[in-house]
């Protein structure tokens, strides 16, 4: 019975704006739910990449810029158990109204409950262009060919407003490519990469066969031994 429904405002759009008997000074521009500091954790959102053009992200960059703060926020339900919690998030941006679907000034893109229920990609800022981004846009090449750096490089970490080094940024990229990808790694040792594994569903035997799934087994026994050891060592 902890969970509780918060609401961000814009104090850009001062005037009284009244919802289920609640009367706000500013207009709502989004609603969510958690618990302890879940209404304070958008911070660390703040000047961050934002690849899929998040109404949200946008307008809080852009509050943030023009008052120095993070937005007026306060919670509207409390003491709420989680289930409660989702269930009061759904109703209260069905009553204020999503931006995205033309009904209220939300910024929320889907419908609340955590997940992706209730979303319009195609009013998403981002539709149509798609995720991927490649050639001279991809941070790789300005990385590479025009001295640029990482867009994470001196920026705001989750952990303690720390800023992220290059030295992080670059030993992480390099263990990430070639024969230093775990994923090739397991490609070698003849096992199924993560995404293989975890299809829900089905069992090794009815994706790989009884005999490959038999040899796949018998290899993932081995490599956590393996595993378990070098922690012993590491410990002692």
């Amino acid at each position: 019975m902890n969970c509780y429904v918060y609401v961000y405002l814009d104090p850009r759009k001062p005037g009284k704006y009244e919802y289920n008997g609640i009367l706000f000074d500013y207009e709502p521009f989004y609603i969510g739910y958690g618990s302890g500091n879940r209404i304070n954790d958008h911070k660390y959102s703040l000047n961050k990449p934002n690849p899929t053009g998040k109404l949200f992200l946008i307008k809080l960059n852009e509050i943030y810029q023009r008052i120095g703060e993070l937005p007026p926020r306060f919670k509207v339900e409390e003491n709420l158990s989680r289930d409660t919690a989702k269930q009061r998030e759904i109703f209260w941006i069905a009553t204020i109204g999503r931006e995205d679907l033309g009904e209220g000034p939300l910024a929320n893109h889907t419908r609340g409950s955590d997940g992706v229920v209730g979303s319009v990609p195609e009013r998403n800022s981002m539709y149509g262009k798609g995720y991927k981004v490649e050639g001279k846009n991809h941070w790789t090449y300005k990385l590479k060919e025009e001295g640029g750096i990482h867009p994470l490089i001196g920026k705001p970490g989750p952990w303690k407003d720390k800023v992220v080094p290059r030295e992080l940024v670059e030993r992480r990229t390099k263990h990430m490519k070639g024969d230093s990808n775990p994923q090739c790694r397991r490609k070698k040792l003849g096992l199924p990469t993560t995404a293989e594994m975890h299809h829900k569903g089905k069992t090794y035997e009815e994706r790989f066969g009884v005999e490959k799934a038999k040899e796949i087994k018998e290899k993932l026994k081995k490599a956590q031994q393996q595993r378990r050891k070098r922690e012993k060592h590491k410990l002692n």
